[in-house]
């Protein structure tokens, strides 16, 4: 996993290209309360932070990952475009989180979304 300082960097470079948000809200999610207060409503709490943020360790960014791609796959057969672009950004980021920059490299190196969310999906195959 990525420390807050590297967080911070990557939320600063994303805020520039972002224009949905969606990689965002995963990067904030993933920062403890004190760094994640500049991007956060004033009044959550640093209690609220704890209950409604869930601790993105490695396990649980795999399970993310899992359910975005397989939620981009359904809404790309459906010719959902914006879906699908908010959910392969969610993807993004979560992959960076997890330090996975080979699997990240190939998933940046992929120019259709379906070819991104297969990069994803053999990455982290579902577990029963």
């Amino acid at each position: 996993m990525r420390t807050p300082a590297q967080i911070l960097e990557r939320i600063a470079l994303v805020e520039q290209t972002d224009s949905m948000g969606s990689q965002l809200d995963i990067l904030i999610l993933a920062l403890p309360y004190e760094d994640a207060k500049p991007f956060i409503d004033e009044t959550v709490t640093p209690a609220q932070w704890l209950t409604d943020c869930p601790e993105l360790h490695d396990a649980a960014c795999e399970k993310l990952i899992q359910e975005a791609a397989i939620a981009a796959d359904k809404a790309f057969e459906a010719d959902k475009k914006l879906e699908t672009i908010q959910l392969i950004g969610k993807i993004r980021s979560l992959i960076w989180l997890k330090g996975d920059d080979f699997v990240l490299q190939q998933f940046e190196q992929q120019p259709y979304a379906g070819d991104k969310i297969k990069i994803a999906k053999s990455a982290y195959p579902l577990t029963t």
